[in-house]
C-alpha cells in the first residue's frame, strides 16, 4: 500500500508541469456491481492534457463495504480501483462533454463470515476496465482569484468491470467471478 501512496504522490507532483487543460479533482462515487450490494466512495484524480481534446486520466477511489449474502455466508469487500485511461473532450462551451475509458487495477480486501464466524481469508488483487461518458460545467473562471483557469463541476456515468480471480480461505483456493456494473461519479476539478 505504501508503494501505491508514493506513486499517487509522485503523480500529484507531476501535475504542476501539465499544460492548459490539465487539472486535479476530488469527488464522490456510487458503484452498483451486479453481484454485490452497491456502495459509495470518495476519490481523487489528476488529468494531464496530452494533445488537443485528449487527456490522460489517473485516479483512485476508495469503496468500503460491498456485501454479498449467500445462504449462511456474508462477504464484505473493500475495493480500491486505481485507474489509468484517456478522455476525449468535444471542446464544446460552456459545458465540456467527453467520453473516457481505460484500465483499472483493483486492490481488494475483505472478510467472509459463515454462521457469524469470521473466516481466515485473503483476496487476490485483480484488473479490469472502465468506460463511460461525462460532462463538466464551469463554476468559476477567475484565474487571478483561484490561481487556475477555471473550477468545474463534473458528473460521469461509467461501467466498471472486475474479475475477482482468486479467493483463498484456510489454505484452499476458490475461483472468483466477474463483477461489473454502473458507476456514477460527481465532484470538482481545478483546471489550469
Amino acid at each position: 500500500m505504501k508503494k501505491k501512496a508514493l506513486v499517487l504522490l509522485a503523480l500529484v507532483g507531476l501535475a504542476g508541469t501539465a499544460r492548459a487543460d490539465s487539472g486535479w479533482g476530488v469527488g464522490g462515487s456510487y458503484w452498483a456491481p451486479d453481484k454485490l450490494d452497491a456502495a459509495g466512495g470518495i476519490g481523487a484524480k489528476i488529468s494531464l492534457e496530452i494533445a488537443p481534446h485528449a487527456v490522460l486520466d489517473l485516479g483512485s477511489t476508495w469503496f468500503e463495504s460491498f456485501e454479498d449474502k449467500s445462504g449462511n455466508s456474508t462477504t464484505s469487500l473493500d475495493i480500491i480501483p486505481l485507474d489509468i485511461g484517456l478522455s476525449f473532450v468535444t471542446g464544446t462551451r460552456p459545458v465540456d462533454v467527453y467520453v473516457k475509458g481505460g484500465y483499472t487495477y483493483y486492490n481488494i480486501d475483505g472478510s467472509i463470515y459463515t454462521d457469524g464466524r469470521k473466516q481466515d481469508v485473503s483476496f487476490g488483487d485483480s484488473s479490469g476496465f472502465y468506460a463511460g461518458i461525462g460532462l463538466e460545467v464551469p463554476l468559476s473562471e477567475h484565474p487571478d482569484v483561484t490561481g487556475a483557469t477555471r473550477i468545474t463541476f463534473l458528473v460521469e456515468g461509467l461501467y466498471r468491470y472486475i474479475s475477482i480471480d482468486e479467493i483463498a480461505t484456510r489454505g484452499d483456493s476458490y475461483v472468483g467471478g466477474a463483477v461489473g456494473g454502473p458507476c456514477v461519479n460527481a465532484g470538482f476539478m481545478l483546471r489550469w
